[in-house]
């Protein structure tokens, strides 16, 4: 195989990645289901209300997702989905979330949403990076759904990471 070749196969196998992770998802849920984290996205179910649904940066894991991910607060669960794929890096119950933070992103002072879950047996954070007045509205939307006592809904906190 030339290196013409090996060049073409490096960029075709980038390219695919690319538009699997952004349009299916199929990569990105398989390496999330192993990581035990995340999952496939599945849409309401009949009888679920969605409360919130909009577009934002997310930062998980460490990781800053800048596509416009799907954050989708119903009834039933808390979702986030990558970009417009059917990968879910986060799919839990309402009753799994711990607590709701309004924050900041120390680097470039992004309003966001600190949403501390419980997936299967561990702790795990979501930053929402989110406009100063939509914070409030996913707050609202969030606090409506959890089960969470108002002194931990209402906590401030300037600095950290998710």
């Amino acid at each position: 195989m030339s290196s013409v070749d090996r060049e073409l196969a490096a960029i075709l196998a980038a390219g695919a990645y690319i538009l699997d992770s952004l349009f299916l998802g199929l990569v990105n849920t398989a390496f999330l289901m192993v990581a035990r984290r995340g999952g496939w996205y599945r849409g309401p179910s009949s009888g679920e209300r969605v409360v919130y649904q909009a577009r934002h940066g997310v930062i998980s894991g460490g990781f800053r997702f800048v596509l416009p991910n799907s954050v989708v607060v119903s009834d039933r669960r808390f979702t986030v989905r990558i970009g417009w794929s059917r990968a879910a890096l986060v799919n839990v119950p309402v009753q799994a979330i711990l607590s709701i933070t309004r924050s900041r992103w120390w680097w470039w002072w992004y309003a966001s949403v600190v949403v501390a879950f419980i997936e299967r047996t561990r702790t795990r954070r979501v930053r929402i990076l989110v406009s100063p007045p939509e914070q409030a509205v996913l707050m609202t939307a969030l606090g409506s759904v959890a089960s969470i006592a108002a002194p931990m809904r209402a906590g401030a906190s300037r600095h950290g990471t998710a």
